[in-house]
């Protein structure tokens, strides 16, 4: 439905709020800016609208996440990189059991979970997600 519905601001703040973020939206930590920014991703770009259009397909509240998106965890053993993982407590994807689980299967993965954050932590906390992003690349 969100696909086929012209996007307004009121559109974008129930799909921050869907995705977690109520909190931050609450706090005013998501300017008036931001909310325009992802209005003219969804009314100005296609990127917005297929996302929102395939979302159904990888995830829904009622069955989760589509277990053909998945990747083998053969191949997640496989990967060595070197993987930071921000995790919101309140992400509707999953919480911290979530993040948990997939981090482990990743042999060179760390994982810090914010209280009270949800999908997109650098917007519930855009200081302490930067300052750890950065201390993790210098090391």
């Amino acid at each position: 439905m969100l696909a086929a519905v012209p996007p307004n601001a009121r559109m974008v703040r129930a799909i921050f709020r869907q995705i977690g973020l109520r909190q931050a939206l609450d706090a005013g930590k998501i300017s008036q800016e931001m909310i325009e920014f992802f209005l003219a991703l969804l009314r100005d770009t296609d990127t917005m609208r297929n996302e929102l259009k395939q979302g159904p397909r990888l995830v829904t509240p009622l069955r989760g996440i589509n277990d053909k998106v998945h990747l083998p965890t053969s191949l997640l053993a496989n990967i060595r990189t070197p993987v930071y993982f921000l995790w919101g407590d309140g992400d509707p994807m999953g919480g911290a059991a979530t993040a948990q689980t997939f981090v482990n299967q990743l042999p060179n993965a760390e994982l810090e979970v914010m209280p009270g954050a949800g999908h997109a932590v650098w917007m519930d906390d855009a200081e302490h997600a930067a300052s750890v992003t950065r201390s993790w690349l210098s090391n």
